[in-house]
């Protein structure tokens, strides 16, 4: 699971898969295609998708999540890196399904809009797709996706960006074009030459895993906290029951602390290995402890 590494560093949750993924692809692939069973055009496209990907080799798959602060691009970060035969082949494919694939359901319409090579970084170009979505009237809750839509990706819709190494396939959703430069850095510069948290973390898990997920809670949960009073005193979402002592959570600095699973195959079973480090306990005192100081001493100012 070498592929994990070379993931941006600083993201909330991590996850990895070794192994062929090519039966993933087409399981999915199967599963779009029973959305069209009643549209003979597009279940011919899938059909014909499934076809030319199942010539491609997917091997080990990386992915990890992190969220900014609220802003144009939204707060979501996500990045997914393949090792994939031949990575360029699988680029061109994800193009034409982009173009070809249009998702129509009672209430819901949904379309692709790309820009190829639109941005470049080093001798990489990156293709941009933006997904919108338009919404039946009639549809229950209509304006509460529309606002969680909003919030997470921004106002323009679902952006991707799309690049590609000789053997890697990489794509970020949200994060903007930062986050395809900070993906692409971490896929091509060499390892740090001070271990991080992340490799850290990796290093205490099963050696031969197959599976692996990593998640630093107290510092996911110490930015949410902070993006959520934000947006509420924006007027984005609702007041927030509670007071959030945002500048004494600001000042707060915790540790990357990672609670892992990991799975691992072995010749007469299977092995599977969780570790919560004290530091994640800590972390989560450290933030309750914070709360509760800022909390007393507003009841005090009040009295």
């Amino acid at each position: 699971l070498s592929l994990i590494a070379k993931q941006p560093q600083s993201q909330f949750a991590y996850f990895a898969a070794h192994g062929d993924a090519s039966a993933l692809m087409k399981w999915s692939l199967d599963m779009s295609r029973s959305m069209f069973a009643d549209n003979a055009d597009m279940k011919a496209k899938m059909e014909a998708l499934q076809k030319d990907f199942s010539a491609i080799k997917i091997g080990a798959v990386a992915g990890s999540f992190g969220l900014n602060s609220p802003g144009p691009e939204g707060i979501v970060n996500g990045v997914i890196a393949m090792e994939v035969n031949p990575a360029l082949k699988m680029r061109e494919l994800s193009r034409k399904a982009m173009a070809e694939l249009k998702i129509e359901v009672p209430g819901v319409k949904q379309e692709h809009k790309s820009k190829l090579d639109a941005e470049k970084v080093g001798d990489l170009t990156v293709d941009v797709v933006t997904t919108t979505q338009e919404y039946g009237d009639d549809l229950p809750g209509v304006e509460a996706q529309k606002k969680i839509i909003e919030v997470a990706y921004g106002k323009e819709g679902i952006t991707q960006r799309i690049a590609n190494t000789s053997d890697t396939y990489l794509q970020t959703i949200g994060g903007g074009a930062e986050g395809m430069k900070l993906a692409i850095a971490a896929i091509k510069d060499p390892a740090p030459a001070k271990p991080t948290a992340v490799a850290k973390s990796r290093s205490r898990q099963l050696e031969k895993a197959n599976l692996l997920f990593m998640i630093d809670l107290p510092n996911l949960a110490l930015k949410g906290a902070v993006i959520a009073d934000e947006l509420s005193k924006a007027g984005t979402v609702p007041p927030l029951g509670a007071q959030i002592p945002v500048a004494q959570l600001k000042g707060l600095k915790l540790d990357s602390s990672f609670v892992t699973f990991a799975v691992g195959t072995e010749p007469e079973g299977v092995r599977l290995r969780t570790e919560v480090p004290s530091s994640t306990v800590s972390g989560f005192f450290k933030i309750f402890q914070t709360v509760t100081t800022a909390g007393r001493g507003a009841r005090g100012g009040a009295q």
